[in-house]
């Protein structure tokens, strides 16, 4: 059994004779654990166990296994690849609302009375209510409740508490019992008008029969009428602006046959489609999808941001309909559950949703795809730190199933992977719609500050060409990706600014200058603006830069007949359908927005593109911050001009000669890769070279330099021999997070194989160092995505 803690290690438990035939790999079960209880996943059934001293299970959770064999065995890929406890792994892979637990409760027994008058009263008590929890045994009754469990008048058992079932869209139809409503009419004229308002045969949602619902639940009582409730519906084609589907272009139609060439062969695929911004790998994905779902099998459709489904779900709905399942944490834990259990019995074979979608109970599954499979958002921060595209490939590589990645800018690394053989490639250098790829021009700020004479938010080209688009009536989208009012309040007397308490980074200035407040992106700290600096007691506090809420204002005082609307973080309220769709259907003339706006959309009247702080990835101490800032600025601009009007992207930056900016600007995704990849293969990055990222953390910095150095020394102690090398450690770029400090080394394997790296990490967690003392803690990232 793998219990959902930090453990390293399954439990063996006996299997009481009742409960045999329900006990299977993949189901859930209550077991003891110590003095407490856990629901743990049965991940294997053995005739005799390994260690003396077993206990009992407590009860089965599920009718049905959680997780099927695929499932499992990717579980069991993840704990080994990213060394993480198994139980934990597990976990991760079943929605909230199936967790459950288990808890002690003692019952009275016959037999005569106890000795004390406190356990006559506790025993009274029990036989008063049937049961009586553990949790409500105060604890001055507790010598009395011993005395009577050793006297035999009490007995300790266990009692499981189940998840809440799950509330969606009820409904009812006849069963094939039901009489003719003619026949009931007489004697129960509710009845009769519940069974011909179901007449049809079909499903019908309650809230739309018109009957009285304690008339339907008495015929269901007679069974008359079935009950049962559904996945709440995730809408309809229309409600996304999704038009008819377009024919394939001939690039199209050859990824597309490509791609089912490699799902008929039932052996695992991985292929880049890789297509400029327009290209219409959607249509790829959707064409690849029908054929798989009609071959019997199951697709799984990844996006690296919720705000990404709605456009996409929309083509998605009118090709499958009511087979389409979606998945993501913006979904209440109940609907959420309602989706997998229907994609589980196999009602959806399609599911669509961000990175936890990949572990959907799909049976047979033939095709998962990884759109803008380049995102660092396929990345999981957090706990289980794994990378939603490497589990994809796995998942795919168990099923023996075609595995497409998209992007226009692929990873670098999924490029290596191409030139070296490990993946196929198919090419859409063209936009589907018959136009040119919007003209991206680079905007050089400091010969416009020169001539102003100050900072500004807006050049001259950029000022004109949203004028003249919205004059055309046009859309126009400003790009920044830092919001807020502005990234800092700064002191002009001693230069320093407002800091957060519990992390080293600046309060961000939400709301105004006045009436304002000061957030913190991380750890959510939020405060006043003060009157004085806390750290000089000046009274010259103002704010520094800019952000999307101070870009809205500068936009509508530049284009006061704009209607202008943002989405970001603080406007999106989970998924930013609302802002997205009221944008799509022309009700705003500009958009100003972070990165949830760069990818994925299509917006027809959308023609004229600002970046207004193109360097702001650029300078980051990550050795892919290059590779980010070339791929968000062709990501945003490709937003322009992708029906028949022509499209224009301004970069606006003030390092003009950057070559990450100069590809961009021209649209050369192979000569930079090409570039980047020297560089990388020059200073021994991936795809060259495996990495691990070793964090330690603690509420004392010089507990966290003590214990990281120590962990350092012993990585290079283990490394030595496997020719891993350890840089550092030293304070991580983001030296304070959430009120603890932060060390970290980098693992650096010899070549491009895990191996080393395994065999050095797994040492370490073994060792003292893998369990450091009090309250400090330590991390293995494996192939990290984020440095700082």
């Amino acid at each position: 059994m793998a219990v959902p803690l930090p453990l390293h290690r399954t439990f063996h438990y006996r299997i009481p004779e009742h409960l045999l035939p329900w006990v299977v790999p993949g189901v859930r079960c209550a077991v003891p654990l110590g003095r407490t209880r856990a629901a743990a996943v049965v991940v294997a059934v053995e005739d005799e166990a390994p260690v003396e001293a077993v206990k009992d299970l407590i009860d089965v959770l599920d009718p049905t296994p959680c997780l099927a064999p695929d499932l499992l065995a990717l579980g069991a890929w993840m704990a080994r690849y990213y060394h993480h406890p198994l139980g934990e792994a597990l976990s991760a892979m079943i929605p909230p609302a199936f967790r459950a637990s288990a808890e002690a409760v003692y019952r009275p027994l016959p037999g005569p009375g106890p000795s004390s008058a406190a356990a006559e009263g506790l025993l009274a008590r029990l036989r008063a209510r049937g049961e009586v929890p553990a949790s409500a045994v105060a604890p001055r009754e507790a010598k009395a409740l011993a005395e009577l469990v050793a006297a035999g008048r009490a007995a300790r058992e266990w009692r499981v508490r189940r998840a809440p079932e799950p509330r969606g869209v009820e409904w009812f139809r006849l069963t094939a019992a039901a009489p003719e409503p003619a026949e009931v009419a007489r004697r129960s004229p509710r009845q009769a008008e519940a069974l011909r308002a179901l007449a049809g045969g079909e499903a019908v949602a309650a809230q739309t029969l018109g009957v009285p619902r304690d008339a339907l639940l008495r015929a269901v009582a007679r069974g008359w009428v079935e009950r049962g409730e559904s996945a709440p519906e995730v809408g309809t084609p229309a409600a996304y602006g999704v038009g008819a589907p377009r024919q394939l272009t001939p690039p199209q139609a050859a990824a597309v046959a490509a791609a089912v060439e490699r799902l008929d062969q039932g052996a695992f695929a991985p292929v880049l489609v890789e297509g400029v911004t327009g290209s219409g790998k959607t249509e790829v994905y959707l064409r690849v999808a029908a054929e798989a779902v009609g071959r019997g099998k199951g697709a799984v459709i990844l996006v690296p941001e919720i705000a990404l489904t709605p456009q996409m779900l929309g083509r998605f709905l009118a090709a499958f309909g009511s087979r389409v399942a979606l998945l993501h944490s913006g979904l209440g834990e109940r609907e959420r559950r309602l989706h997998w259990e229907r994609v589980r019995r196999g009602e959806a074979p399609l599911v669509l949703g961000a990175r936890s979608a990949v572990f959907a109970p799909v049976p047979n599954l033939g095709l998962v795809v990884v759109d803008e499979e380049h995102d660092a958002s396929y990345k999981q921060e957090e706990g289980l730190r794994y990378h939603g595209k490497h589990v994809a490939l796995v998942r795919a590589q168990l099923a023996g199933a075609v595995a497409l990645l998209g992007s226009a800018t692929p990873d670098v690394e999924t490029t290596w992977a191409v030139q070296t053989g490990r993946y196929a490639r198919v090419l859409l250098p063209a936009r589907a719609v018959a136009v040119r790829p919007p003209e991206i021009r680079l905007v050089d700020l400091r010969q416009e500050e020169a001539r102003r004479r100050r900072r500004v938010l807006f050049s001259e080209p950029l000022r004109r060409a949203v004028a003249d688009a919205l004059g055309r009536g046009e859309q126009a989208l400003l790009f920044l990706n830092r919001r807020g009012l502005s990234p800092a309040v700064v002191c002009s007397t001693c230069g320093d600014a407002v800091r957060c308490r519990a992390c080293s980074v600046a309060l961000t200035l939400h709301g105004g200058r006045s009436g304002g407040r000061l957030l913190c992106h991380y750890c959510g700290h939020r405060e006043g603006v003060p009157a004085a600096c806390p750290g000089c007691g000046g009274a010259t506090l103002g704010p520094a830069g800019a952000g999307t809420q101070r870009l809205v204002d500068a936009a509508r005082e530049e284009w006061p007949e704009a209607r202008v609307l943002r989405l970001d973080r603080d406007t999106a309220r989970g998924s930013g359908t609302e802002v997205l769709g009221a944008f799509h259907r022309g009700e705003a003339d500009l958009l100003v927005g972070t990165q949830m706006v760069a990818k994925g959309h299509h917006f027809p009247r959308l023609t004229v593109v600002g970046v207004v702080d193109a360097d702001m990835s650029l300078h980051f101490p990550d050795f892919r911050a290059a590779e980010r800032t070339f791929q968000l600025l062709t990501q945003v601009a490709g937003r322009a001009g992708r029906e028949e009007r022509p499209g224009l992207a301004l970069l606006q930056t003030r390092s003009p000669h950057e070559p990450a900016l100069v590809a961009a600007a021209a649209g050369d995704y192979q000569g930079f890769a090409a570039a980047e990849l020297r560089a990388r293969r020059e200073a021994g990055f991936p795809p060259f070279r495996r990495l691990a990222l070793l964090r330690v953390s603690a509420l004392d910095p010089g507990e966290a330099e003590r214990a990281a150095q120590a962990a350092a020394q012993d990585a290079k102690r283990l490394g030595a021999p496997v020719g891993v090398q350890v840089l550092g450690p030293a304070p991580a770029p983001l030296e304070r997070l959430r009120g603890r400090w932060r060390q970290q080394a980098l693992l650096r394997a010899p070549g491009s194989e895990p191996g080393p790296l395994h065999a050095v990490i797994r040492a370490l967690l073994a060792g003292p160092s893998g369990r450091p003392p009090g309250e400090v803690r330590l991390h293995v990232d494996l192939d990290p995505v984020n440095l700082l």
